[in-house]
């Protein structure tokens, strides 16, 4: 019923797999959150990696507006379109819309692999966002949780 195929060969797809980037392979620098710096010990920035790199990733990438900043303009699709609510009364389409382009902006990354944004929230009239990340890893897929202040 099924015809007989002898010597099936697929090595670009293992190839793909094998060369799959995960959040190991991804490097920063130390970032203070709350200051809005990056931080030195002994007068040099302080190289991070995997999960702790990714988090600044994804501060900045939350941070800064879509096609805003000279500094992005060759990454294709950094940033959140996020600022043109800024001002409204944060309601359910508002906080849905936030919810979206933040989903949308950071699942670029190579890394992340899903990311499901639980809360959009206001403290001390400051924004928060608050994400379920799922990430790729050498040993499969990792959960991380990360709320940012917008």
């Amino acid at each position: 019923m099924f015809p007989k195929i002898e010597n099936l060969q697929m090595p670009e797809i293992i190839e793909q797999v094998s060369a799959t980037k995960t959040v190991e392979d991804y490097t920063s620098y130390a970032f203070d959150f709350e200051e809005v710096q990056f931080i030195k010990e002994n007068g040099k920035l302080i190289k991070l990696y995997g999960i702790d790199a990714l988090k600044v990733w994804i501060y900045d990438c939350i941070k800064t507006e879509f096609r805003k900043s000279k500094v992005y303009e060759d990454v294709a699709d950094f940033g959140t379109n996020k600022h043109g609510l800024i001002g409204y009364t944060l309601n359910g389409f508002i906080k849905e819309e936030i919810k979206r382009e933040v989903k949308v902006a950071l699942e670029q990354h190579f890394a992340i692999k899903t990311v499901n944004v639980v809360d959009v929230y206001t403290k001390k009239s400051k924004l928060y966002v608050k994400c379920e990340i799922k990430v790729i890893t050498r040993k499969g897929l990792k959960s991380s949780d990360m709320e940012v202040r917008v």
